[in-house]
């Protein structure tokens, strides 16, 4: 659920850089969405492995909590009480399971998403098409800087095919693997609740556990008295 939320958010700022007509802001987003996309669908391919005995249930495990709880840096793991924590999987080989999910599904091209990727690291990187994001270069005259970024129509077709395809191969990626995981385990039943509900519901547990925190703290008061 976390990486159907990120997604989410992902789309919800990259409609945004639309909106503030920002490239380098899309470009980012765009980025980051492929990156999600490719984390769901190198999940699926391994949920599908141990579907097929070729990995064991430890394995799947210790996937899924790299996913979920892996880092770099964070928390630290010089630190006793987190010296569990697993280490993130390369964001490289969520990309290559996306192109390889994508070949399962029929495509001729040897690694689109890979090579996209790549191009919108270009930008993202402080490198020479990164540095000269946001500027034209008139022979003759010099370089124009742009004082606020602004698509062009190169951009629109650029990022826009690429959202709408990782959106795309997300989706996919995301009910297959409910499909698998559901012939496995029973799954839990996802419920949407309204803002409004949900803010009801955590005011009430605030209050419940204050009220439960105050009897223990009478109670003690008393046994103290006694």
């Amino acid at each position: 659920m976390r990486s159907l939320q990120r997604s989410r958010f992902l789309l919800q700022d990259f409609i945004h850089a639309l909106k503030i007509n920002d490239p380098l802001l899309g470009s980012l987003c765009t980025r980051a969405h492929l990156e999600v996309t490719g984390a769901v669908a190198h999940y699926y391919l391994n949920t599908v492995r141990f579907q097929q005995q070729k990995i064991n249930i430890e394995e799947l495990d210790l996937l899924l909590r790299q996913l979920s709880l892996g880092g770099r840096t964070f928390p630290d793991k010089n630190k006793p009480q987190f010296s569990h924590r697993p280490d993130a999987i390369n964001v490289l080989s969520f990309i290559d399971s996306l192109d390889k999910l994508f070949k399962e599904m029929g495509s001729p091209l040897k690694a689109p998403f890979r090579d996209e990727y790549d191009f919108l690291s270009e930008i993202c990187h402080p490198n020479f098409l990164g540095m000269t994001f946001g500027s034209d270069i008139i022979l003759g005259w010099g370089v124009y800087l742009y004082r606020h970024p602004k698509f062009n129509k190169h951009d629109y077709q650029t990022l826009l095919g690429n959202i709408v395809i990782s959106c795309s191969m997300f989706k996919h990626a995301y009910c297959k693997c409910f499909d698998v995981l559901k012939n496995i385990a029973p799954l839990p039943e996802f419920k949407s609740i309204s803002y409004m509900k949900f803010r009801y519901i955590s005011a009430w547990a605030k209050l419940q556990d204050r009220i439960h925190h105050k009897n223990i703290s009478a109670n003690g008061s008393s046994l103290k008295s006694a």
